[in-house]
Formats: structure tokens, sequence, C-alpha cells
């Protein structure tokens, strides 16, 4: 899909012809040339310092070229002039080479307070400084080598129906200065096109101040053409101010060929854009696009964020299939959705990310290693794909829907410390979390801890394909589950829970939360260590559905009357080699007319209430299923 708008490129090499048109198709029949002849700081309501002698009124064109010492620059003051509305206003310098040096000379137009400029179309490679006063600019305006906005003490204020930033613009503002650009306008920061050389040269726009309103903000977005050499690349650095925009693209991926549903890009009609955001707010009212690379090269299409607000409807990072990398050390983002795609990146070292969905295709990454870290998510949370993962290393991650690992695709989640909240993930889930749903799913806990309010299945349906099964592997910290912990829930699904340290709890309000190994489908847990304590066990409790609980180590404690049920209408095995486990009740399958419960018990302790062991020993003793697979259980500890 391409949430792209068509682009405007302009190529300076064609600016002669350009002019030559538009002054022999656009200007008025009386319209005049005026060429500046003046001398470094004369003003411009001199009418001696033009060709021809007098001022330019409306509807004139007006070229500003450098006259002066080849290492000087020179300045035309713009001061007390009764604003003549130009129809062009053409800003240029020229170079000279000294002794094998080319040195810059540019001329400057300098616009104080109380001026006003009012032009159709503003181009140039020179430079315009803008202190107070205000440009108004009807048409497109090209700038190729420097705009200062800059505001000290009063106000300034310029408007345009287009912008093209092909060298650098500042925005600098301690007061109210603006820049507004027309509605159903956008605005392109890219660098200059350079066919000869192999620097990627940046264009910039730096605003520290003031208020910066578009339709479309392009950073290094240059469509479809072909480079040689060099790729394009854009930078916006924003230290402070406003910038209000209905779009934002940074980057450009271009799609050369299919296959299925996928994009692929040779890499070289690409171009990289790059915004960086440390103080100040960015408001995009629909969607924020980052992506593109250069192939052959490390760059890539970055938003870098340490500071400031930055406020979006959807953030698509590599949506398209382009590459993307967005790095949020500071400040705050708040999205109404986050997807990630395959080859994107979200890197969160600190600072606080809202959204209302995050869908990760590709890799977030989340650690508290530069600060304050916090990841909410106010409704669910998909991790998908081949590449898709999640590892959290620090922070605090609170989801309010649910949380699902491998909805259609594979994918994984990491928590190595921190805290991670579902909330229903430290991480706390109001709602459930799923570990493979039509997909095999991974999910590894070595610390930090997991609060599911609602259920945490680990294969809830049979992966496409078949597979090794789903596996929540937990080697640490705290797993807390409200609902039901559900390994291979449906038919075909195959379930492993292997904890070897740490906690786990199945247990919920009305005491009543199960933990089931093999609903439907085939569960596996394996215990070596660690604390166990759930509401109620059962094993292979549907028909057809299989479950094994091997415990080596560590303790099991059953809190609710049910206790123990095994292999009530499947095949049901528990096998205890180790550890304390203590249980109300241990119901096998034979004692209620089911396929068949095994309890093994070859090590450890298993407790029961002494009325409970005595009525049990006897149907185990005729029980040929448990007779041909492992010891009775027996005695009390």
């Amino acid at each position: 899909m391409n949430l792209h708008p068509p682009v405007f490129r302009f190529d300076r090499r064609l600016l002669p012809l350009a002019v030559s048109a538009t002054l022999l198709t656009s200007s008025p029949s009386l319209a005049e040339t005026y060429m500046w002849i003046g001398a470094d700081g004369a003003g411009w309501s001199d009418p001696t310092a033009w060709s021809p002698a007098g001022l330019p009124g409306e509807g004139d064109d007006v070229q500003l070229e450098g006259t002066g010492p080849a290492l000087s620059a020179q300045t035309i003051v713009y001061a007390g002039v009764d604003d003549p509305y130009l129809y062009s206003l053409q800003i240029n310098g020229c170079c000279h080479e000294l002794g094998g040096v080319l040195s810059g000379h540019y001329t400057t137009l300098l616009l104080n307070a109380g001026d006003t400029l009012t032009v159709n179309h503003l181009f140039g490679e020179g430079t315009l400084k803008l202190s107070y006063g205000q440009v108004h600019v009807t048409g497109w305006a090209d700038i190729y080598g420097y705009f200062n906005q800059n505001n000290s003490i009063g106000d300034s204020v310029v408007t345009a129906g287009r912008l093209v930033v092909s060298g650098s613009y500042a925005l600098n503002s301690v007061g109210n200065s603006a820049l507004n650009l027309n509605v159903e306008t956008e605005t392109i920061v890219v660098r200059d096109v350079s066919f000869s050389d192999g620097e990627a040269v940046f264009a910039d726009f730096m605003q520290t101040g003031g208020v910066f309103n578009t339709y479309s903000l392009l950073v290094g977005r240059v469509p479809e053409i072909a480079l040689s050499g060099a790729p394009f690349v854009g930078s916006f650095d924003q230290s402070g101010g406003e910038v209000f925009a209905t779009d934002l693209f940074i980057g450009y991926f271009h799609c050369d060929w299919y296959d299925g549903d996928a994009c692929y890009s040779t890499g070289d009609n690409n171009s990289i854009g790059r915004y960086l955001l440390s103080g100040g707010t960015l408001t995009v009212g629909r969607t924020t696009e980052l992506e593109g690379s250069y192939y052959g090269s490390s760059l890539v299409s970055t938003f870098m964020q340490s500071g400031g607000t930055f406020r979006t409807n959807d953030l698509l990072i590599a949506g398209s299939g382009g590459d993307g990398i967005y790095i949020l050390i500071g400040g705050d983002v708040i999205a109404y959705s986050i997807f990630v795609g395959s080859s994107g990146v979200f890197k969160q070292s600190g600072g606080n990310v809202q959204s209302g969905y995050l869908d990760i295709y590709g890799s977030y990454q989340l650690s508290d290693i530069d600060g304050p870290a916090s990841l909410t998510v106010g409704g669910n949370e998909y991790i998908n794909g081949s590449a898709g993962s999640f590892t959290q290393t620090g922070g605090a991650h609170t989801i309010g829907g649910d949380l699902f690992v491998s909805w259609s695709s594979g994918g994984s989640f990491t928590l190595n410390g921190g805290s991670f909240t579902l909330n229903g993930g430290s991480v706390e889930v109001a709602g459930s979390a799923v570990v493979g749903r039509s997909a095999v799913g991974s999910m590894t806990l070595s610390g930090g801890s997991l609060t599911v309010g609602g259920s945490l299945i680990v294969s809830d349906t049979a992966a496409a394909g078949g597979g090794t099964g789903s596996v929540l592997q937990q080697s640490g910290g705290e797993v807390h589950v409200g609902g039901e912990l559900v390994l291979g829930n449906q038919a075909g699904a195959l379930g492993y829970y292997l904890l070897s340290a740490g906690s786990l709890s199945v247990q919920g309000a009305d005491a009543a939360s199960q933990f089931v190994v093999g609903n439907a489908g085939t569960g596996h847990f394996v215990f070596d260590s660690g604390a166990v304590t759930v509401d109620g066990l059962q094993i292979a409790v549907a028909t057809d559905s299989y479950g094994v609980l091997t415990m080596n180590g560590g303790s099991l404690t059953v809190t609710g009357n049910s206790g123990d049920v095994i292999g009530s209408l499947g095949i049901g095995v528990f096998l205890q080699q180790g550890g304390m486990h203590s249980t109300p009740d241990l119901v096998l399958g034979s004692e209620s007319g089911g396929a068949g419960g095994v309890y093994g018990l070859s090590g450890g302790t298993l407790r029961l209430p002494t009325t409970r062991l005595s009525a049990l020993i006897p149907v185990v003793s005729s029980s040929r299923r448990a007779a041909r697979s492992r010891p009775a259980p027996c005695c009390l500890a």
C-alpha cells in the first residue's frame, strides 16, 4: 500500500530554464526584471542600487546576485520598504576559485522589525535572514542556500504555499516566530541533487523555537529517481518550538519487485531521512512513516528522540518493507498505533511510550539504560513473523488488552529484567497472553515479573505445518496468572512450560484458577526448581488430550479443594522425581471413568491428607496403567 502523496522534485540545474519560462509565460506583460548592483550594506529602497534604476514594484522579478569582493558576503538591508508584492525573488551567490580553492560568495537579504516581503516565487542559493518582520510566499519557495529565521525579541512569520529545502533552514525563536505552510501543500527536506560525487551531503532543517505548520513534511524523501554514487539524505533537527504536520514521511523505500505480498528493493532508488527531536513538540495528525536505506551503505532512515513530545495517529517503522530505526532515549511518544515492520527496529532505552496498539514484525528492545523507561499499550500487543521479537532488559511494560506472541506467524518475547505489565505485564496484562496461535511462539523470562490478569495460553491452536511446539521458558523472575494457565489448548496444539528457577502462581480472586497441562491438545510442564502455587491442577482433562508433568525439584502447592485431577478424559501423567508436592486431593482418571491417569513417585515428597491417602492407595494399586508405568504413589510425608 502506497501511503505517500506525489512529490515535487526540484532540479537546480534546470533553474535558468525555469526562470526563463516563468518570465516568458507567467509574468505580467509590463513586468520588469531588476538586478541588484548596490554596494554591501546598501538599502533595498536605494533606486541607484538597481539595474535598471528605480525600485522593484508589484509583479516584477528581482535577482540578487553577488557583486562584492570574492571573500566577503554581501548584505542587502530590506528596511522601511512598502511591500511591493514581487512576482519572483531569486537570491543567488557565486563562487570564485582562489588558488585552487572554491570560496562561497553569497548574497544576504536582511529583514528587520516591521518589514514585510510578499513574493509569488522565492528561490536561490543565497542567504535570507529574518530577524523580525514577515515573509509571505504565495506560491513556492525553494531554498538550496541558507534561510535563517531568527527571533530574539519580536515576532517573525514566514508563510508559503510550498517549501523545498535543499540547503539549510534554521528556525530559532524565544518569542513567537512561525513558519506556516498552507493547507494541502507539502514540505520537502532533502539534500541538493548531485550526480557526480559520492558524498552523502546533508540538507538541514534546524528548529530551536517558534511554530512550524505544514500539510505534509517529507524528510529525505525523493522517490523514484535514479541516483549515481550517493543517496539522498535529509535531516530535520528540532530542539524546541512546535511542529504541526498532517503527515510525516522520513526517508523513502522504492519497491522494485514483489514476491507474494512481500516487497523488495535493489536499494539504489531509496533515500535516507533523519529526524532528531531533543525538545519541543511534534504533532502529526495522521501518519508518520519511517523507512529507507541505501544499497551498499550502512545508512538507514532514523528517528532519534532524546527529549520533547511526539504525537501521531499511526507510527509505521519500515511499514512498506524498507529499513527504519526509531531510537528513544528520553521524552514522550504518544500514538494511536505503532507498527514495526520486519526490517524495522524500535530501540527504547529511556522515555515513555503510550500507544493504543502495538504490532511487531521486526524488533522492539526495551531497557532503562539511559533513564526510566515505560511502554504502555492500551489495547492489544502482537509479536508476529519470523523476525518478530520483543526483548526487555529493564523498564516497565503495561498492556491494557491482550498479548499475542505469534498470532498467525512466528514471534518471540524475551523478558530479561525490569517489569512488564500486561494489564492485563513488571509484565501486567489485564486480558490474556497467548504464546503461539496457529504458529510456533516462544517466550523467555530470566528476571522481572510477568502478571496476566486473564488466561496465559502456551500454544492455543495447532501451528501451520506442525513444528516443535510453542515454549515458555522461565529461568528466573516471577509469573502471576489470575485466570487459567493452559499448555496445549485446542486439538493439535503443542505447548511446553520449562521452569528451572523463579516462581509461578496461578491464583484468582475466586481461588478457582486452574493450571491445565493438555486441555484438548498436548501439554508438557517440566519443573526443575523454584516455587509453584496454583488453585487447582488438571492434567489431560479433555477428550483426546495428553499431558505430562515432570517434577525434578522445587515445591508445588495446590491450595484449592479440587486438588490434582489427572487424566479425567484424556491421558495424564504426573512424574515426581524430586521436590515437594502438597495437594488436598489427588484424583486419577480411573476413579472417574476417564481414559487414564498416572502418578509416578520415584523421589521427593507427596503430601496428601491422611484420609484421602488411605482411600487412594487401593485405587492406584488396581490401576493397570499405573502399574505398568511408575511406582504407585505413597506415603504422607
